[in-house]
Formats: structure tokens, C-alpha cells, sequence
């Protein structure tokens, strides 16, 4: 796995967690929900990039 694929994988459940804090201080506002759908975005990008870099890589 190389570096910026690993830093992806880091990245991710950080800014998960960042996001449970910012959603447990904020509470239910609409700027919570979109970033929670950003952060779903950015999930579902890094399966995708996971699962590109294990095809060609092994």
C-alpha cells in the first residue's frame, strides 16, 4: 500500500470522529447534515481507492 493510500486510510476515521464531536457539540443542525454527507462522500471514495489500489497491487 503506498503512502498517500495509507495517509487515506488514517484520514478517514479521523474525520469520522472529528465529525461524532462536532455532531455531539452542535447537535442536529443543518450544517452537521451536510457534512455528514460529505463524509460519506469521502467513504465511499476511499473504498473505492482501497479496493483500485489491492487490484493493482495485489
Amino acid at each position: 500500500m503506498q503512502t498517500p493510500v495509507k495517509a487515506l486510510t488514517v484520514a478517514t476515521p479521523v474525520s469520522l470522529a472529528a465529525l461524532v464531536a462536532a455532531t455531539v457539540a452542535v447537535g442536529s443542525a443543518p450544517t452537521v447534515w451536510v457534512l455528514w454527507a460529505c463524509w460519506a462522500v469521502l467513504a465511499v471514495t476511499t473504498a473505492a481507492v482501497l479496493v483500485a489500489d489491492r487490484r493493482q497491487h495485489g
